[in-house]
């Protein structure tokens, strides 16, 4: 995520590709707001998104992005900036996740209550 946030260059052409791949922007030349709400769900879900926090600031990007344009849609301009955000927001949880310390199973927990059933079991 974040190369690709680095990389203006590519970034502008991937978004490009998915607004015009869509055939709904290919007739009209704009996405309507409940297309842009399906695609900014499908990439929330395929960056696993946990994050409360960061489904919030993404919905209120959304929020903010769809407002007035439920009749003329959104160019390709209002969806790269919108792509960027949701990609950056991503790119927070991440890091975030990264710095946390990993789950030791072996304290506590249903995980090690399994084990040491199996333990047990096994003896």
């Amino acid at each position: 995520v974040a190369g690709l946030l680095n990389d203006v260059e590519t970034l502008t052409t991937e978004c490009d590709k998915m607004f015009w791949a869509c055939e709904e922007v290919t007739q009209t030349e704009s996405m309507s707001v409940g297309l842009l709400y399906e695609i900014t769900q499908r990439m929330i879900l395929c960056f696993s998104c946990r994050n409360h926090e960061v489904i919030d600031r993404i919905g209120e990007t959304f929020r903010t992005i769809s407002q007035n344009r439920d009749y003329d849609g959104l160019r390709v301009i209002d969806f790269r900036g919108h792509v960027c955000t949701v990609l950056t927001q991503t790119l927070h949880e991440l890091e975030a996740r990264q710095r946390l310390p990993p789950i030791d199973h072996a304290v506590g927990g249903s995980s090690s209550i399994v084990a040491e059933a199996v333990k047990e079991a096994a003896l």
